[in-house]
């Protein structure tokens, strides 16, 4: 099984013009020997617990885990049932995390038709993609999207803000499109300084899965418990990504003001984005030549006072249902 399996990477790289020396089929073999073993053993224990395994299963996304089960469940005839994490992905140009979803699952639940949609493009775009048996079915019909009304909201004046970071990666290999912790943490402490020099007070809520020390002013943290007492004490939010569950909750629970930060890291297709900026201010943020991330105090206050007059709910209708 092993040789095959290196055998068709081999085949698989050479369909796409890429040469591979000899120490790297060497590595491959070692990761698919050792995934292989891992999926084998996992199994067997699961076999030798259980009685039998369940005919039907509903897994978490995207975690290694789920292959690991869904493999138990489909060696015995189960089936494996998945569903969106977080903000899901239908609104990117390459959506990454589902792709083990498709690949694990007989069914996957998506947020709306508009990412079923998405994710069955994708998925036709090129052969190098599995999943394509993966049967969508959605929890919301948005089909009247354009139909939606956009009421003004009046909001606070704007005193609190609070970035919501995505996770500090470390020299880590992750599925998850993102930049390096340090990156991400100059970026936050630049935002930090900007912000309180054009006035406002402002704190950093960091993940709480984070991969590397801190080296943020603790005073600059904010401690709340959850993410639902963090969008009660602030009056507008900064994001670094599209993909946080945070982000989801942002637009889901509350009509305050929202800045992201768009490094194109995981570019947002152009029609999402359009619909995003009606309810987002957009920074688009570069890298400089020292592979830092730079953003300036204007573009931060052309921003924050950009934000205060959107709140169309056209791309949290679109991608993740009324």
């Amino acid at each position: 099984y092993i040789d095959s399996m290196v055998e068709s990477f081999y085949e698989r790289g050479k369909a796409f013009g890429i040469t591979y020396l000899e120490d790297n089929i060497k590595h491959i073999n070692n990761l698919i020997s050792t995934l292989y073993n891992l999926h084998i053993n996992f199994i067997e224990c699961m076999n030798s617990h259980y009685k039998k395994a369940p005919e039907e299963i509903w897994v978490f996304s995207p975690q290694p885990l789920q292959s690991l089960i869904s493999a138990w469940v489909r060696v015995n005839g189960g089936k494996v049932v998945a569903h969106e994490h977080g903000c899901g992905e239908g609104w990117c140009k390459n959506p990454i995390d589902p792709i083990f979803d498709f690949e694990y699952s007989d069914k996957f639940i998506a947020y709306t038709t508009e990412n079923i949609l998405n994710y069955e493009k994708w998925l036709s775009s090129n052969s190098i993609y599995l999943g394509k048996n993966c049967e969508f079915e959605t929890i919301d019909d948005n089909s009247n999207v354009k139909a939606i009304t956009k009421y003004p909201i009046k909001r606070n004046k704007i005193k609190n803000i609070c970035i919501i970071g995505t996770t500090y990666r470390c020299d880590s290999m992750i599925l998850s499109m993102q930049c390096h912790g340090l990156v991400l943490m100059n970026m936050h402490q630049k935002i930090l300084e900007s912000v309180k020099k054009l006035g406002y007070d402002i704190k950093l809520k960091i993940h709480p899965e984070n991969s590397m020390d801190v080296f943020i002013n603790y005073q600059d943290l904010d401690r709340s418990e959850s993410i639902f007492s963090t969008l009660e004490m602030y009056d507008l939010f900064i994001f670094d990504s599209y993909q946080s569950t945070a982000f989801f909750h942002s637009l889901k629970n509350t009509d305050k003001p929202i800045i992201i930060l768009d490094s194109n890291v995981n570019p947002i297709n152009e029609f999402a984005k359009n619909s995003l900026s009606k309810r987002c201010s957009i920074i688009d943020i570069k890298f400089d030549e020292k592979g830092l991330l730079n953003i300036f105090d204007e573009q931060l206050k052309i921003a924050i006072d950009e934000s205060v007059n959107l709140h169309s709910i056209e791309f949290e209708y679109q991608y993740h249902g009324g």
